[in-house]
């Protein structure tokens, strides 16, 4: 737990104000001491913040159009019950780009901070058009990550020439 003089009471000095940590319970958090000259004493209880997120490689991703990109996904803290499945699924955006494999990631308080990997793969289609889609990854009782995916569109172009219409000087 961090200790500050930020909670002195607003008339004392500076001078006189003292937070000091006192032998913590044992369960993430400290028991602080807030003392001020001519100020009665007060035991605050700081609890350790533990922070419950689902965390990938990057944000943005390339998907090349009939190929695959890839990303990676881990957790912030270990799971409170022990294990966690983290879903990865394409929310918004092309259905052409879909995800191939880690649908289904699960975490537990050994691998929780290990990266484990997705993959992503974009459809050929018609279209020239590099178009978007949001794959989110979320378990219970922790805070979803994004990532926008991109499919890189192939955008073949042709050049086509009527020969009878070519005309080459001599010389």
């Amino acid at each position: 737990a961090a200790v500050s003089r930020t909670g002195c009471s607003p008339g004392a000095s500076r001078r006189g104000c003292r937070a000091m940590r006192r032998s913590p319970p044992g369960d993430g958090s400290a028991v602080l001491r807030c003392a001020a000259l001519g100020f009665q004493s007060t035991d605050v209880v700081a609890h350790e913040r533990e922070e419950r997120s689902i965390l990938t490689n990057v944000s943005q991703v390339l998907v090349p159009e009939g190929g695959f990109a890839f990303f990676q996904v881990k957790l912030a803290s270990p799971p409170v019950s022990g294990t966690l499945d983290v879903t990865v699924e394409r929310t918004a955006g092309d259905t052409d780009i879909e995800v191939r494999s880690g649908a289904l990631l699960t975490f537990t308080t050994a691998n929780y901070d290990t990266w484990q990997e997705v993959m992503l793969g974009a459809l050929e289609d018609a279209d020239s058009t590099s178009d978007s889609a949001t794959i989110r990854c979320s378990g219970i009782d922790y805070a979803s990550a994004e990532v926008l995916a991109t499919e890189q569109d192939r955008a073949e172009s042709l050049i086509v020439a009527d020969v009878s219409l070519v005309s080459v000087p001599e010389g």
